[in-house]
């Protein structure tokens, strides 16, 4: 499947829901040693403490951490003010599911002893799975300034900012992370997919601010062609050739997808001197690199962007060229999945997500469900499936998928905003209201849910409940048209005629800018 990964990245614009609740990492486990301060005990207590450690240790290592945990609170009531003990003990109750207890022993810790990464980490990933990015940020900050070559503490760096959609920082902390380990399917997963996020924000500005560039026109065409709609790459590329008709590889490009379009069978285009500005991200998609020269093609198309990253000015051409370099990045990351391990749960999960572009819901499904075999615990897997479920009225298989994705992440906001969706349409309003006022508070800018309550406010006429919701949908998407509609509704309903009026021409306004 060669175009796999150019088609994921090319993949419909979803909201970036953070599913990486942190597995326990050997590169972070934290050890504790008899400290100097030890020697200050009684010969005695000296003796307590060390069978403790070996104890503590020894139950730690053979998986029973109830009784692991016993011991080292023994330890830190022995011995309070050793910090180690503090941060072991608050890793073993991290790794019960305990994260209250946690948080608060690796602070009491890092208050012992500040130069402790390990904590630090800990804190972060605390925050990070309760959604607190900015609190995440401080605590992994300050891990990476004291243990900067640790793998861990940049992959959940990188974790970090792709659950803020901040992408480029995402991207430098992953590409740090293969680089340290060049094995890990996680890290170069995730760094396929912000290159991606990359890829769309600069085609956006490149769409938005250049509408009637060949580049727009191109970048069009190879979305359209990686998608395999033929006709809509053959517009695209016609456009292209009509402002630039001497050029022979767009002839040869258009000449191609005309071809395609028709259903004939017809070889790969070979090379051509024009190939690196005209097929653009379409360079690699029928004639894949291998083995080391993945790794090549990374870091020329690594140099690239960077050196358009630090043009000052916005041209088209430099738009297009970040658009298409960060998509080729994105492709030769998730290639790179593909080629060490085709049948992981990274591997099916990127097949789904190329199935689900097509719009071949099955074989999404079927790729998602072969993953979650691999990985039975893998987050946004089962929200994939409801997801597409949801999006097709299959509202019952939806809810179970939805529902399980619950049990693995019950921070996901997008999951409780669908299952509220759909609690709302079985006339369940309280379940439904529960539901989505946990999608605002876990996500307070998804306008969708902000949106919905508002439907369900306006049902049970608690007016002043819709306003509010309305209002925020508002502060999130001023040129929303659906909320200046539903403002103009309810104004009409309450007598205030002049402002329904005004909302009324807003949606007028907001409707014909969106159709540009």
């Amino acid at each position: 499947m060669k175009s796999l990964g150019k088609l994921v990245a090319a993949a419909r614009n979803q909201r970036t829901v953070a599913a990486i609740l942190v597995r326990p990492c050997g590169a972070m486990v934290l050890f504790f040693c008899l400290a100097s301060d030890v020697l200050a005990l009684a010969p005695g207590q000296q003796d307590v403490l060390a069978q403790l450690y070996k104890e503590a240790r020894e139950a730690q290592q053979a998986g029973d951490y109830k009784t692991a945990t016993q011991k080292y609170e023994r330890i830190v009531k022995l011995q309070p003010e050793m910090a180690e003990a503090h941060a072991n003990l608050g890793l073993l109750y991290y790794q019960q599911g305990q994260p209250d207890q946690a948080t608060k022993t690796f602070q009491k810790a890092i208050q012992l002893k500040p130069s402790l990464a390990g904590p630090y980490f800990f804190l972060g990933v605390l925050s990070l799975n309760a959604r607190q990015f900015e609190q995440a940020s401080r605590y992994l900050e300050i891990a990476e300034a004291q243990d900067p070559s640790n793998f861990a503490i940049q992959l959940y760096s990188g974790f970090n900012y792709y659950a803020r959609s901040r992408y480029l920082e995402a991207t430098r902390h992953f590409e740090k992370a293969v680089a340290m380990d060049g094995t890990d399917l996680d890290a170069f997963y995730h760094l396929s997919k912000s290159y991606g996020h990359l890829s769309k924000q600069a085609f956006d500005l490149l769409h938005k601010t250049y509408q009637d560039s060949i580049y727009t026109d191109l970048a069009r065409a190879h979305f359209y062609e990686a998608e395999q709609n033929w006709e809509a790459a053959k517009e695209e590329y016609g456009r292209a050739l009509e402002k630039r008709p001497e050029s022979e590889r767009l002839k040869q490009r258009l000449g191609w997808v005309t071809h395609k379009a028709s259903g004939s069978v017809v070889p790969a285009l070979e090379g051509s001197p024009e190939g690196e500005v005209i097929d653009g991200s379409l360079s690699f998609l029928y004639a894949p690199p291998t083995g080391g020269k993945i790794k090549e093609e990374r870091q020329r198309y690594q140099n690239q962007v960077q050196v358009l990253g630090n043009q000052k000015d916005n041209s088209a051409e430099k738009l297009y060229g970040l658009a298409e370099g960060y998509q080729i990045l994105s492709y030769l990351a998730s290639l790179w999945v593909f080629e060490t391990d085709p049948d992981s749960h990274r591997s099916h999960q990127l097949k789904g997500q190329y199935f689900e572009v097509l719009n071949k819901d099955d074989q999404a499904i079927q790729e998602y469900r072969r993953a979650l075999a691999v990985k039975p615990d893998l987050q946004s897997l089962h929200f994939a499936i409801g997801n597409l479920y949801w999006t097709r009225n299959r509202l019952e298989e939806a809810l179970v998928e939805l529902r399980e994705e619950i049990k693995l992440d019950p921070n996901h906001p997008q999951a409780h905003y669908e299952i509220g969706d759909i609690l709302y349409g079985q006339g369940k309003y309280a379940a439904a209201e529960e539901q989505l006022l946990k999608a605002v508070k876990l996500d307070p800018s998804m306008i969708e849910a902000h949106l919905a309550l508002e439907r369900l406010y306006s049902y049970q006429e608690q007016v002043t409940k819709a306003l509010y919701h309305l209002g925020k949908a508002l502060e999130i998407a001023p040129e929303d048209p659906t909320a200046h509609y539903r403002l103009s509704v309810i104004y009409r309903k309450l007598g205030r005629i002049g402002e329904a009026e005004k909302e009324m021409q807003l949606f007028e306004k907001a409707k014909t800018l969106q159709r540009r």
